[in-house]
Parts: structure tokens; sequence; C-alpha cells
């Protein structure tokens, strides 16, 4: 497993090298628009700064036009490509609503404020380690006495910060509101948040922060690396499955042919090396269409949540 993991971030790597040959130089931008013309289709396509992490916003929006360029080529389809980065969850929400792309990468939270103009018949989920699922862990030291999260007043906290995580501060509020517990801001002594894993779980295993939360995945990726990980670390509480984000169109997308050639060749384009680019970009390994059934549980959870709190997430 671990050697097939190296195979493909290796082959990843190497997509990415050939496919950025073959850019030219853009200057620092968060969106590239070409003239839209009214007798071509046109896809706007659309996704939120925190999708991606500490990915440069240049690579991601690089990334992102040469995989539309390659897949309307490949099909002679006429149409024009708009894409656009945007830095908070309010600024692509209002996009939307407004029309203004077509095609959009959201976090499950953005995914519960706009239900009422995605089209529900296909969303493309994110697969990461053959899942389109995350769990988040709460870990400590094995050796401590820490064993919920009722033992953590007070405690040090390091939270990771990606994509993957985008319900880890949602999970967290709720188990904590189920144990009659103050917020997470008010309960633990200090709280720091990190986009690099090892910054996130190595400070608990050398014992100079008290606790981290992860995804279950990372812990294991980390833990196959340093098997030592794994023997000093233990999980003291566990969410449930969780589709973190998704890939989505407007309800009204006027563009339905283009659609439907998306979504029919969509494992041939993911697999070239336009494809691998974008997957490495979003840290991603696969995209997996399905309805908007799939995202039932995760949605009943948020339900939850905006019952037992009665605020906006």
């Amino acid at each position: 497993m671990k050697q097939n993991k190296v195979n493909r971030i290796l082959m990843q790597v190497l997509c990415i090298l050939l496919v950025c040959l073959c850019l030219p130089a853009r200057s620092a931008h968060t969106a590239e628009t070409e003239v839209i013309h009214a007798d071509r289709e046109h896809i706007r396509f659309g996704f939120v700064k925190s999708i991606y992490g500490t990915v440069n916003d240049n690579d991601a929006m690089a990334a992102t036009r040469v995989w539309l360029e390659s897949l309307i080529s490949d099909q002679n389809i006429p149409a024009d490509i708009e894409t656009s980065i945007y830095q908070t969850d309010a600024e692509i929400e209002s996009a939307v609503r407004e029309s203004r792309i077509d095609l959009f990468y959201i976090d499950i939270r953005n995914f519960w404020n706009l239900q009422d103009i995605i089209a529900e018949d296909v969303v493309l989920l994110p697969v990461k380690d053959d899942s389109i699922f995350e769990e988040y862990v709460l870990l400590v030291q094995k050796k401590s006495a820490i064993s919920g999260i009722a033992d953590l007043q007070g405690a040090s906290l390091n939270i990771l910060q990606s994509g993957r995580m985008s319900l880890a501060d949602v999970w967290l509020d709720t188990l904590m509101k189920k144990h009659h517990l103050e917020s997470a801001s008010g309960y633990f002594g200090k709280i720091k948040k990190s986009d690099k894993l090892n910054d996130t779980i190595l400070p608990v295993f050398f014992g100079k922060v008290d606790s981290c939360l992860v995804t279950r995945s990372d812990f294991e990726i980390i833990a196959e690396l340093n098997p030592q990980i794994s023997y000093q670390m233990k999980i003291i509480e566990v969410s449930s499955l969780y589709v973190p984000s998704l890939l989505c169109f407007r309800k009204a997308y006027e563009a339905p042919q283009l659609k439907e050639k998306i979504l029919v060749n969509l494992e041939t384009w993911l697999h070239a090396p336009a494809g691998q680019q974008l997957l490495m970009i979003f840290q991603i390994d696969d995209l997996r269409a399905d309805t908007a059934n799939a995202l039932n549980g995760t949605v009943s959870f948020l339900k939850e949540y905006r019952q037992l709190f009665g605020k906006k997430l």
C-alpha cells in the first residue's frame, strides 16, 4: 500500500512537470476571463481557496484552465472558458447565486447554503484513498490519562487545516455541545491551526502539545511512515463519516450538452496529464459522479448542527 501511494505521487509530479512545460507565463491574479461569444457555449469554473490550501493561486488557476482547455479540445467543442478563485465562502456563494459561475468546487458547508440552486441529478465527489468520505480523529499521547474530550479542559490543541478538514470545527463544536461543554475557544487553553500535517501531529507525539485534530486518513499515512506514532498515540474521539467537498453545477446551467460531455468523458480526462495535475493541486486521487443523495448523511449532520446552535454555517 505504501509503495502504491509513493508511485502515485511520483506519477502525479511527472504529470505536473509535463503540463507546466506547456504553460505560458501568467501574471498573478485570481480570475482569467476570455471574451464570451454569443454563438459559443461557455463554462465558468470557480472554486474557493480553502479547497486547495497552500498551493499557489496561479498554479491552481493554470491547472484548472489547462484541464478545461484539454476537455473542450478533445471533444472539438466551440466553448469559452472562465476560471475564478474566491477567497471566502461568502464570495463564492454570491457568485453562484448571481449566476457568475456554472461549475464550482466547494466544501459541504457551501452546499448546505446553496442547496436550492445546485443541480442534484449529478455531483462530482472527490475521492481520497478510495473513499469519498472523511473521518476526524482527536489524538493524544497513549501514555496520558486523557480518555475523552471531557479531560481536555485547559489543554492545548493543534488542528490541521485542509480542504478535507472542512467539517472538523463543526464536528468538534457539536461533540462539545453534546458533552455540555463550553465552546472550543473558551474550553481549550490554546488552539493552534496549521496546514502542515507534521506540525500538527508531531508536537503531540513529542509531548509538547496535549492533543490534535486531524483526518483519520492523514493519521494513517503519517503512522505508516513512522510506526512509532501509531504505537505512542491514541484516538480518544472519532467522528462519523462525512463528505467534505464536491464539484457541482448550477441547476439552471444553460449548456446541457457540454455538461453531458464532461460527465461522460470525466474518467478519461482525469487520467490524462492535465487531469492528473488538477487532482494533485486539489490533493485528491479521483472524482466520482453520483447524485446528491450521496450527501444525505452529511446533510443530516449539518441539520443537527443547525438545530443545536441555531446559526448559519
